[in-house]
């Protein structure tokens, strides 16, 4: 779980949890502050037990996981651990322990990323039983992780062919090792079978422009962005991602040009309305801006990106009393946002504020600061 709440949305420790019952596990878990949001998601099963202190969570346990690195999980009764686990193993998916110490002290010690030690034990196991499809999908997970995606593709092929629907994390990976040897016909391939879509379709092509993009392959990108909407001008999100590319490149008025497509197939789409209105910011046309923010903020009052930007252009017209409502509302529902902060303290400082001026600013440059550490 998130360290310091009870935050479980998309947490590492759930899948973990899930994947352990699928293999017939029995699961002892223990929060200091989750276990309230666990019980609400899974309810009440056998394999499931929900403890009230660290040490209960060890009674009968023969391994440990850590999946958050809550303080006072960062220096154990190394001596209970010895005593308490069955198998005097740890998997420590967050590399909170020293491991030579660890180690020195009896336990079976796995921390996380160590791909390269992983590959010639995985080799090993797979020479014992060649029939182990979990080791045949783990080597090729590693190979992929230890920059080998040509040594990765024929594991992942095998993986890909054993389920009648996808596996999502082989193909997924599959995918990105084609698309690291320059195979992008087999990589739309893979990411098709992820999302059950026909190969050829337009819309596996804009999978895969999605893909390309995420890996900075932005020529690629676009190529395959552009014949999706080729293949169906009216499938949406296609022109979309164009824009989104051109933006990226500071290429407006093309981005323009891509997102004004979008809306023409796809008029509900917030997020589009957004991003055409930082265009418009972009070559210091306001007016359209503003009135395509609050387009946005009709269709999705939850995103704070478009509140921020708002006030942004609220401030470039001159109008600073407009501009700190949607500031201090991008504010409450991002109170991280270190744009927000500083255009917040900018906004104050034309209301002639200079106390709460100061103070936006100075918070802005902390979070500024906590976000990107000096080595």
């Amino acid at each position: 779980f998130k360290p310091q709440t009870d935050d479980v949305r998309e947490a590492t420790s759930r899948v973990v949890i899930e994947g352990l019952w699928q293999r017939g596990a029995k699961v002892q878990a223990y929060d200091p502050e989750a276990m309230e949001e666990i019980q609400r998601i899974y309810g009440s099963r056998d394999d499931l037990r929900l403890c009230g202190t660290k040490e209960a969570a060890l009674e009968g346990a023969d391994a440990l996981i850590i999946c958050t690195e809550w303080k006072h999980f960062w220096a154990p009764d190394f001596k209970q651990l010895h005593d308490k686990l069955g198998d005097r193993a740890i998997f420590d998916g967050r590399n909170i322990y020293d491991p030579h110490k660890i180690k020195e002290l009896g336990f079976a010690y796995y921390k996380k990323s160590l791909h390269a030690q992983a590959v010639p034990r995985l080799k090993r196991a797979l020479e014992e039983n060649p029939a182990d499809k979990e080791v045949v999908q783990l080597l090729g997970l590693s190979y992929y992780l230890t920059g080998k995606p040509a040594q990765a593709i024929p594991l992942l092929e095998q993986v890909h062919s054993w389920y009648a629907v996808a596996n999502v994390d082989a193909s997924y990976v599959l995918g990105l090792c084609y698309i690291q040897i320059k195979d992008y016909e087999q990589a739309r391939k893979a990411f098709a079978s992820m999302y059950d879509v026909p190969p050829d379709s337009a819309a596996s092509h804009l999978f895969l422009a999605r893909m390309l993009l995420r890996q900075e392959y932005d020529p690629r990108a676009e190529e395959q962005a552009r014949k999706a909407a080729e293949l169906n001008p009216n499938l949406p999100l296609a022109h979309f991602l164009l824009g989104e590319l051109y933006m990226y490149k500071s290429r407006i008025p093309e981005a323009i040009e891509e997102f004004e497509k979008e809306l023409a197939v796809n008029p509900s789409h917030a997020a589009t309305y957004y991003k055409l209105a930082d265009a418009y910011s972009r070559i210091m046309k306001f007016e359209q801006a503003q009135r395509l923010l609050q387009r946005s903020i009709w269709l999705d009052s939850t995103a704070s990106g478009p509140y921020v930007l708002m006030g942004k252009v609220l401030l470039k017209k001159g109008e600073a009393q407009l501009a700190l409502r949607a500031l201090q509302r991008a504010l409450q529902m991002d109170p991280n946002n270190v744009m927000g902060h500083q255009l917040l303290g900018q906004t104050y400082r034309e209301l002639g504020q200079t106390e709460e001026a100061e103070r936006e600013l100075r918070l802005a440059q902390q979070l500024r600061a906590a976000q990107n550490p000096k080595p």
